[in-house]
């Protein structure tokens, strides 16, 4: 009966170290790249679920024109909440970048004002995010 030789595994730190670096998604240079372009990104998904949710009818709208709307476009409706609920993130990666830029240069007060203000203005466009 023949054995398979055993699997060599790098025991040393060296060799984990050299072979988790080796990786450009591991950089901290790529991931503050990425959080930083998640203003573009959340800009860009605003507008796309913008466009998908469409023109709201207005308050005085008849309940026909309600249940043809909500009821009709239901599935359109669906993915643009979707969208909008994880474009939340990346509104907050981009504010936790920004923070952490202000904070590196020392101007850590502007940086939590900044990280309060994309809150509320999140917590205030969730209510009615397609006015």
């Amino acid at each position: 009966m023949e054995t398979n030789p055993p699997i060599e595994f790098p025991t040393t730190v060296a060799a984990l170290t050299l072979s988790a670096s080796s990786s450009p998604y591991r950089s901290p240079a790529f991931w503050e790249r990425l959080w930083r372009s998640a203003g573009l990104q959340f800009v860009v998904f605003f507008v796309v679920t913008c466009f998908i949710y469409g023109q709201l009818p207005g308050t005085s709208a008849s309940a026909a024109t309600l249940e043809a709307f909500y009821g009709g476009d239901r599935t359109r409706i669906l993915i643009a909440s979707a969208l909008s609920g994880l474009n939340v993130l990346n509104l907050l990666w981009f504010a936790a970048a920004v923070r952490t830029t202000l904070a590196d240069a020392g101007q850590d007060g502007w940086g939590a004002a900044g990280t309060a203000a994309s809150s509320l203005l999140k917590r205030v466009n969730f209510r009615n995010p397609f006015r």
